[in-house]
């Protein structure tokens, strides 16, 4: 077993192919369009803003999805043709609703283990119930469905069937057959549907003939018209295999002309009525009516557990055309020889365990975790755009024109002029013009009334708060202490046009971001020990002044990372001009025109803390 994924130079998939011996799957991906089939592909639907359109032979249906804040999948409905499924186990743990559903199911009902083909469930935990029939014990008729159909409707019935030994049955109809079967469904003498039956039934029934050695077993539709006039049916008998394991036992009509608002009798029944034929018995009986008519309804229900794995128990499936496989975090399951894995775009998540199958592409983002973590160990909050690097934007959704969510099934996020500027109404607004690595430049607004940029405090990358800029990538935007820098320079009225280094591609690495940061910091470490050593010895030498208190202040603010090494080395390097201009700096200007402010001292080594988020 293999399964094959094919992409291009930029990482795009194009391809998956799953072998087993040979080929049995094919994918192909254009964009949001998707190709599906055995050993080719043809169209299968195309993904949308709001959920996909899904090509149903010559016509389409369109498909909506409802996420929550993490962009999963959790609900899925689409206009189609209405569908209805009942299903007889014949269990206990579902009894009650299965006898609403089918009739004569208490009557045939049998305790027996060995012929059951029920699965395990939360609700059938050990199950060991089985349908028996047998003419000679005067329980010709199994379970049985009475449904109301129109023209067009299309009805599917399937059953499992089971004997022990094989000794065949008279073909002569038992007396008692219509009595069962009019029984069964609970229809009185005086009505048209029992006369429909009296007339009809031996008929149909004489007709069918057993497999040699086999008891006189079948799975039966009988359609009759809506005044009962007309009739007809079909069947398929239990064979030789039923005796070896469960056999299953397929009917399929769609209702033609002429039948519109009649009725279709599905049963199954064992006509054998000889003292040693043996007893067939029938399970998980199930009936499908697709009908005609077109309406808006849930196709699919998944709910997750918190690393993404879905909870089984509690999904819902329609049949559908082509199941919706885009789950948690909208990304492809991946489920080709129970694989299970979750296709990020740069590798694959395993939801079952919480982590990658290989390690983060961004490790040097993070070197306190593990490379294969996901999400930073808190999947209620994170989440990982492509496969790349974790992103959050809180636990609140996002109001744009392009999600619903964190981030939409692409992993991108779209940021517009409209969004930069929303929200900012200040006069004091700033507006920094920054380079980006590709060349373009881009407007930052900072300032009292602009939306803020902030550093993810579990990765230390920067994330987007609603308003800021960004294109293509929650993570391309300017560093925020680049931003205050320019609003700075701005206010003594120089160029703020600066490079945003980090502001890089989808799949490019980290590298001048982490060298940035770490430049930044150990700036401000050496910018702290110098103005700190020279403003003690100043004090020490001359007392407490304006000036010597300012250095100080400013020196341990430069200890504050990279935020605080762009604010103390603005102030040493405007303290500088203003020297050299006038003579006197910033603190004498201050005592000649203000305050003395020493007395401030003891509260100013907090402001590091404070700018470098309380850490």
């Amino acid at each position: 077993r293999t399964v094959q994924y094919t992409y291009d130079a930029a990482g795009t998939k194009l391809k998956k192919v799953a072998t087993q011996g040979t080929q049995v799957a094919q994918s192909d991906y254009v964009g949001n369009i998707q190709y599906e089939g055995v050993t080719s592909s043809a169209l299968a639907f195309m993904l949308t803003p709001e959920g996909r359109v899904v090509k149903n032979g010559s016509t389409w249906n369109y498909e909506y999805f409802l996420k929550d804040h993490l962009g999963n999948n959790r609900v899925v409905f689409a206009y189609t043709n209405d569908t209805d499924e009942y299903k007889a186990t014949m269990e206990i743990g579902s009894q009650s609703t299965e006898e609403a559903q089918f009739k004569n199911l208490p009557a045939t009902r049998l305790q027996i283990a060995a012929y059951n083909h029920t699965s395990k469930s939360y609700l059938n935990p050990t199950p060991d119930r089985v349908s028996e029939t047998n003419g000679y014990t005067n329980k010709p008729i199994g379970p049985a469905k009475l449904l109301q159909v129109r023209t067009g409707d299309q009805v599917t019935t399937e059953v499992y069937a089971r004997y022990t030994a094989g000794t065949g049955g008279s073909t002569t109809v038992i007396s008692n057959l219509v009595a069962g079967l009019t029984g069964a469904y609970g229809i009185g003498t005086g009505e048209a549907a029992y006369s429909a039956f009296s007339n009809n039934l031996p008929g149909i029934a004489g007709g069918l003939v057993a497999n040699t050695n086999v008891p006189k077993a079948y799975l039966i539709y009988i359609l009759f018209s809506n005044n009962f006039s007309s009739y007809q049916f079909g069947y398929q008998m239990v064979s030789t295999y039923a005796q070896a394991g469960a056999e299953k036992l397929t009917i399929s009509v769609t209702v033609p002309a002429g039948f519109d608002n009649g009725y279709l009798y599905s049963y199954v029944a064992n006509e054998s009525n000889v003292a040693s034929a043996s007893s067939v018995y029938f399970d998980d009986m199930l009936i499908r009516h697709i009908k005609a008519a077109m309406a808006l309804q849930v196709t699919q229900v998944t709910d997750y557990y918190p690393f993404g794995m879905a909870i089984n128990s509690l999904a819902y499936q329609k049949n559908t055309t082509f199941k919706n496989d885009y789950l948690y975090n909208s990304k492809e399951f991946q489920d080709d020889f129970s694989l299970n894995w979750l296709d990020y775009g740069a590798r694959m998540y395993m939801p079952e365990t919480g982590r990658w199958g290989v390690i983060d592409p961004m490790s040097e983002m993070a070197r306190r975790w593990t490379p294969y973590r996901y999400a930073f160990n808190n999947p209620m909050r994170f989440i990982d755009p492509d496969g790349m690097f974790e992103y959050s934007d809180g636990y609140s959704t996002r109001d744009t024109k392009y999600e619903t969510g964190s981030v939409e099934h692409s992993g991108s996020f779209q940021g517009t002029e409209g969004d930069l500027q929303r929200g900012s109404g200040s006069s004091t607004t700033v507006v920094a013009t920054v380079e980006k690595k590709d060349g373009s430049s881009a407007n930052v607004v900072v300032g009292p009334g602009a939306p803020k940029a902030k550093a993810d405090k579990q990765g230390d990358l920067p994330k987007i708060e609603p308003g800021s800029s960004s294109t293509g990538n929650p993570y391309a935007k300017p560093a925020p202490w680049l931003n205050v820098l320019s609003a700075i320079l701005n206010s003594f009225g120089s160029a703020a046009t600066i490079s945003a280094q980090h502001a890089r591609g989808r799949y490019t690495g980290p590298s001048d971001w982490a060298k940035q940061k770490v430049a930044g910091e150990s700036l401000g470490r050496k910018l702290g020990y110098l103005g700190v050593a020279m403003s003690i010895a100043d004090i020490q030498m001359n007392g407490r002044t304006t000036s010597n208190t300012l250095d100080l202040t400013f020196g341990i603010i430069g200890f504050g990372g990279v935020e605080g090494a762009a604010i103390s080395g603005t102030y040493f390097i405007t303290n500088l001009g203003v020297s050299a201009y006038t003579g006197k700096d910033i603190g004498q200007h201050i005592d000649d025109n203000f305050i003395f402010v020493p007395s401030i001292l003891p509260v100013m080594p907090l402001i590091p803390v404070y700018i470098n988020g309380g850490k």
